[in-house]
């Protein structure tokens, strides 16, 4: 499986009313994404939107990390207490469906 475009991301306004997202850095890199312009959907929910999606990257890398600096696997948390467990088990299920490997 082919990686992602490499981040960080960012939003930009275009001329019109869409958001672009994709890498921070100029120079003809392909976009990410774009949000669109809806009737009847706030600027302010399309902002947001646009900022999630941007932050992509940097929440996928902070899941990994997060989950070698307490030393589990994507695959087996083990030892884990029952409340530990269901949020570990999210953070895993997370990175595989945004890396498309199986939890």
């Amino acid at each position: 499986m082919s990686k992602h475009t490499p981040g960080p991301w960012c939003v930009r306004d275009l001329p019109t009313a869409q958001r672009y997202i994709g890498p921070s850095y100029d120079g003809g890199a392909p976009s990410v994404a774009f949000v669109l312009a809806r009737v009847n959907v706030p600027d302010e929910r399309l902002d947001a939107d646009a900022r999630l999606i941007a932050a992509a990257p940097e929440l996928l890398e902070a899941l990994q990390a997060m989950l070698r600096e307490f030393g589990y696997s994507r695959v087996h948390p083990l030892g884990l207490v029952h409340d530990e467990h269901a949020a570990l088990s999210a953070a895993i299920s997370a990175i595989a469906k945004a890396t498309g490997e199986q939890a």
